[in-house]
């Protein structure tokens, strides 16, 4: 019994050459999805008193999906480097440090933290496995 693996090295190398454009068009909505990703993540579990911070963070996503960023105090903007993307979500409300981080008298509600980790663990590879079939699923 024989088993023969081959790789065409050549044709990856000019699949790749031909792609660079669209891989980095894709990389723009890959960090953009995870971005509104995390931050609906945030919004669904932030405690609400008057609701001012969760406004800043629908601020950021309305700005990072390209909607205007609202009334709230967020932003958000997607920068791309030659190899490399990177989607930004600010929350300026002055207290979010502290809810997020706690004090020696309140603890934190790590919900930032929190809302990556989710995110982590369950869309960035759902999402990465359609960037890669996109480029790569002809």
């Amino acid at each position: 019994m024989r088993i023969t693996l081959r790789s065409d090295g050549e044709e990856l190398l000019d699949r790749l050459s031909r792609s660079s454009e669209r891989i980095a068009a894709e990389r723009m909505e890959l960090s953009r999805g995870l971005g509104l990703d995390v931050v609906e993540e945030v919004v669904g579990s932030h405690p609400v008193e008057t609701g001012r911070s969760r406004a800043g963070w629908e601020s950021a996503a309305g700005a990072l999906a390209g909607g205007g960023s609202g009334s709230g105090e967020g932003w958000g903007e997607l920068e791309q480097e030659e190899q490399r993307t990177e989607a930004r979500l600010i929350n300026e409300v002055e207290y979010e440090p502290i809810l997020e981080y706690g004090t020696s008298q309140r603890p934190g509600t790590f919900v930032v933290r929190n809302a990556l980790e989710r995110v982590r663990a369950g869309s960035v590879g759902i999402r990465f496995r359609e960037f890669v079939q996109r480029i790569f699923g002809d």
